[in-house]
C-alpha cells in the first residue's frame, strides 16, 4: 500500500510539473541574440501564414544602435519559416533568419536577426547600393499601394550600410530582380556582427513613402536574405519561377490605420565651381581665369500622400 501510494503521488507530481511545462510554452522565450520571442504574433513564411497585423508601439520605445534589447521587440510581429528559392525552390533555409516588425506613428521599425555560424559572413563598409553582387544582405520589399506592381526597396548588409531603390515588375534590367536603384530615400539602419552572424535595426520613416488615402489599408510585404557565402537565396513569403511576377508572391501587412505622411520637403543645395588654367611657357607656369560657379537647389514636396512634386 505505501509503495502503491508513493507510485500515485510520484505520477501527480509528473502530471503537475508537465502542466507547468504547457503553461509556460507561451511566455516569451529567448533566442541567440537575447530578446524575446513575442510567440503570439509569429508568422510562418513556410505554413503560408503571410497575412501580418503588425503592433503599433510609442516611436521613442526603440533605439536604432543594432542591439535588439529593446524591451518593444517583445511585442513585434515575428517573421519566421524562410525557405530557399535560389537554387532550389522550396527547400528548407540553410540558415536561420528571423525578422521583427513594429509601426510607429512616424515611422516603420525592422529587427533582423540572421544567424550563420559559420564564420562566413561577407561584409564590406561600401558606397550606397554598392554592395548587391558582393556581401550577405537582408531586403525589406513593401509594395505600399498593394497593386503587384510596384514597391519600395530597402536592404543592408551585416554592417547596417544602405542599399534602396523601387521594384518596378516588367522593368527587367537583365540581371537579378528589375531594381532601380537611382532614388535614394531617408531612413536610418545600423548592423552588427557577432558570433552567430549579424544582426541590424531599421527604421522608415513614413513620410519617406508614398502610399493611398485610406483610413484603413494594406501593403505588401516581401524579406529576402541572400548568403554569398554559397551563393543560396531564401525569402519569407514562399518565390517560385513558376509565376513571374514575384510582388505577387509576397504576404501582406494588414490593417494599417491612419497613417499620416505629414508634411514632406526635401532641400539639397548644391554649389559647382571651376576654375582653369593654361601652361604659358614664357612664365614656365599656368595663368588661370576669374573662377566660375553657380549656385542650384532641388527641392521635393509631398503634396498629398501619393502625389510629390520634384523641382530643380
Amino acid at each position: 500500500m505505501i509503495r502503491t501510494a508513493l507510485i500515485l503521488t510520484a505520477m501527480l507530481q509528473l502530471n503537475g510539473d508537465a502542466g507547468d511545462a504547457t503553461r509556460s510554452s507561451s511566455t516569451p522565450r529567448s533566442g541567440p541574440s537575447g530578446f524575446a520571442s513575442a510567440v503570439d504574433n509569429m508568422y510562418d513564411g513556410s505554413a503560408r501564414q503571410l497575412d501580418v497585423l503588425a503592433p503599433a508601439l510609442n516611436d521613442q520605445e526603440i533605439a536604432v544602435d543594432g542591439r535588439l534589447n529593446d524591451p518593444a521587440w517583445s511585442r513585434a510581429a515575428v517573421l519566421t519559416g524562410f525557405t530557399q528559392y535560389d537554387p532550389v525552390e522550396g527547400s528548407p533555409a540553410s540558415e536561420r533568419t528571423e525578422v521583427r516588425m513594429l509601426v510607429g506613428r512616424e515611422a516603420l521599425y525592422f529587427a533582423i536577426r540572421a544567424d550563420d555560424r559559420s564564420d562566413g559572413v561577407r561584409a564590406t563598409l561600401t558606397e550606397r547600393d554598392g554592395f548587391g553582387r558582393s556581401d550577405d544582405y537582408v531586403r525589406i520589399v513593401l509594395d505600399t499601394f498593394n497593386d503587384r506592381r510596384r514597391a519600395y526597396v530597402f536592404m543592408v548588409n551585416p554592417l547596417g550600410v544602405q542599399a534602396d531603390g523601387l521594384w518596378v515588375e516588367g522593368g527587367g534590367r537583365g540581371y537579378g530582380d528589375p531594381i532601380d536603384w537611382a532614388p535614394d530615400f531617408l531612413w536610418q539602419s545600423y548592423g552588427r556582427v557577432d558570433s552567430d552572424g549579424y544582426q541590424a535595426e531599421i527604421r522608415i520613416p513614413i513620410k519617406s513613402l508614398r502610399f493611398p488615402e485610406a483610413r484603413v489599408q494594406n501593403w505588401g510585404l516581401q524579406i529576402q536574405r541572400s548568403i554569398r557565402r554559397t551563393g543560396y537565396a531564401q525569402s519569407w513569403a514562399p518565390i517560385t519561377s513558376e509565376r513571374a511576377n514575384r510582388l505577387a508572391q509576397a504576404g501582406t501587412l494588414i490593417g494599417l490605420r491612419d497613417l499620416d505622411p505629414g508634411m514632406f520637403l526635401e532641400v539639397n543645395p548644391t554649389v559647382v565651381a571651376s576654375r582653369t588654367g593654361v601652361y604659358d611657357g614664357n612664365i614656365a607656369a599656368l595663368t588661370h581665369n576669374s573662377p566660375q560657379g553657380e549656385v542650384a537647389l532641388n527641392v521635393t514636396y509631398g503634396l498629398t500622400s501619393n502625389l510629390t512634386l520634384d523641382g530643380t
